[in-house]
């Protein structure tokens, strides 16, 4: 067996028993018998394809969405079968598109979408779900503000980062705005040319971030501006509360 595979296969099974406990690298390296150096490039790849989802500087590795879509019960279906019911409800607050999208291989998909009260997209496990680049939608944006900077560079580099939402060229500007976002919690965007805002907040589960929530709003039919984020914060949450172990 080609050994880079024989690696790959054995950091997966480090993770068949209690997948929900997250493992450091120097954890991994010794479950592999390799050195930290030689693993973290093994999981650094694996990460960037979605196998595994890091959960920051010294907070360790979990299963990635490109693992548990290879199987038919997985934590992300659980989350779509707890959203459904709290975006809708969202949908009915006069959000005319909301969507939940996790991360996976430093790329956005798509999980669920209501567009104007009309469900047009329920994507678990389907391999043709819609796949972006996060660096170009809101929702990314968040996901990315919740990740490690070293990871966030990492990806600037690989996806054309420069090219952002944010319209922001500069990579250090780009994090000051991330970092903002982080602390913040959530992210609110404006088009004032067509009188609408965008607005995304992070799902976590078990305090780790799992997705982001998306919402379009039409400002002209909302009786307070605030209403919007306040609106996908709060749902947000819920469905955090939701999927968590209590």
């Amino acid at each position: 067996m080609i050994q880079v595979i024989q690696r790959f296969h054995h950091l997966l099974r480090c993770f068949s028993e209690n997948p929900e406990r997250p493992r450091s690298l120097g954890e991994l390296a010794e479950s592999v018998g390799i050195s930290t150096p030689a693993c973290a490039n093994i999981v650094r790849t694996m990460t960037e394809l979605g196998y595994l989802r890091s959960l920051g500087k010294r907070r360790g590795y979990l299963p990635g969405p490109a693992a548990y879509f290879l199987f038919a019960v997985n934590p992300y279906q659980l989350l779509t079968e707890a959203a459904r019911p709290e975006m809708e409800l969202l949908a009915e607050k006069k959000a005319s598109f909301v969507i939940l999208v996790c991360e996976d291989g430093g790329f956005r998909r798509e999980l669920f979408c209501i567009s104007d009260m009309t469900i047009i997209q329920i994507h678990n496990r389907n391999p043709n779900a819609r796949i972006w680049n996060l660096f170009l939608c809101s929702t990314g944006i968040i996901l990315l503000s919740q990740m490690e900077e070293k990871r966030v560079r990492r990806l600037w580099e690989l996806r054309n980062g420069e090219d952002n939402f944010l319209g922001e060229t500069d990579f250090g500007k780009f994090l000051e705005k991330l970092r903002f976002f982080r602390h913040q919690g959530w992210g609110a965007f404006a088009d004032p040319v067509h009188s609408r805002v965008t607005c995304a907040a992070p799902v976590f589960q078990n305090g780790h971030v799992i997705a982001a929530l998306g919402s379009i709003w039409d400002l002209t039919k909302m009786s307070d501006p605030k209403q919007p984020e306040r609106y996908c914060c709060e749902t947000a949450a819920r469905i955090s509360t939701l999927i968590s172990c209590r």
